[in-house]
């Protein structure tokens, strides 16, 4: 790791002991199978070609950065995995199954998770609240036991709210659990936004732009969070990031993407020298 990244840790980095003890574990003998599998994903709108015979292999337990400029198609790529827009052509594999054609809920069903790049929370519930929405695919009760709250609908409530406990521990988040998320700092809301994601237990984790517009400490929260979360469950992210540093320091693979396309794939040091990188996003 880099300079950057070792001039902060959060207060609680070597005693989260059980943190986070409900996200599945990554199996160490499936450690490097793929679990994201994109073969050949093309999309336009109109005339312009969005995503152009893509190809893309995620691997479990790697944080897997897509680079590129503006318009290079990242976002869409990351809305084409989650149901938001259907391809023209290819197909995407997900734990082995095909999720193109499915709902958005349905992709969310097979375990993935995304943290969008505008913030998108409800902004008059508090953090615990907001994080508890992401527990929602996990809900069972009826209508009745739901609304006057009794019985196996209180029980659930109080085991959902043990896991959220958890995660807001981990992302150092109880001095403002009860407050308002309107109320907090821009780095704090995205901090909420990856806990609700985390709530739900995800196999796969997107992030689209996830220290954008944060100040050095908050990328450093950040990026030791997501680190600490692959080192800790396995859990398998897909970062779509423009800030460098971020992205060499704490991805263990980079992909680059242009006018939709794929120029480069492999380690940070190896994108990082690849001329046709340097020429079309990085510069001289």
């Amino acid at each position: 790791m880099s300079t950057m990244m070792d001039k902060h840790l959060p207060s609680n980095w070597d005693s989260r002991g059980e943190i986070l003890s409900f996200l599945p574990r990554l199996d160490e003998a499936r450690l490097g199978e793929p679990l994201l599998d994109i073969s050949g994903l093309s999309l336009r709108f109109g005339g312009v070609k969005a995503v152009d015979k893509m190809n893309l292999d995620v691997k479990r337990g790697e944080i897997h950065a897509l680079v590129g400029p503006n318009g290079a198609g990242k976002s869409t790529m990351l809305n084409c995995i989650c149901g938001y827009y259907r391809p023209w052509e290819g197909s995407i594999l997900m734990d082995g199954q095909q999720i193109v054609g499915r709902r958005p809920d349905q992709v969310a069903q097979l375990g993935v998770a995304r943290v969008f790049q505008r913030i998108e929370l409800f902004r008059r519930m508090t953090v615990l609240e907001n994080i508890l929405v992401g527990r929602h695919r996990f809900m069972k009760g009826g209508v009745l036991s739901s609304g006057l709250f009794w019985g196996a609908g209180y029980r659930q409530e109080s085991a959902h709210q043990q896991k959220v406990e958890e995660v807001i521990e981990f992302l150092n988040l109880q001095h403002v659990r009860k407050a308002p998320v309107g109320s907090l700092s821009y780095g704090l809301q995205k901090r909420v936004e990856i806990g609700r994601a985390l709530a739900a237990e995800p196999q796969l984790l997107l992030l689209d732009e996830p220290v954008a517009g944060m100040n050095l400490e908050e990328k450093e929260d950040v990026a030791r969070y997501l680190l600490d979360i692959r080192e800790e469950v396995g859990l398998t992210i897909v970062l779509v990031e423009h800030e460098m540093d971020v992205v060499m320091d704490i991805s263990d693979r980079v992909t680059v993407m242009s006018f939709g396309c794929r120029i480069a794939s492999g380690t940070p040091d190896v994108v990082r020298t690849d001329p046709e990188v340097i020429r079309s996003y990085l510069g001289a």
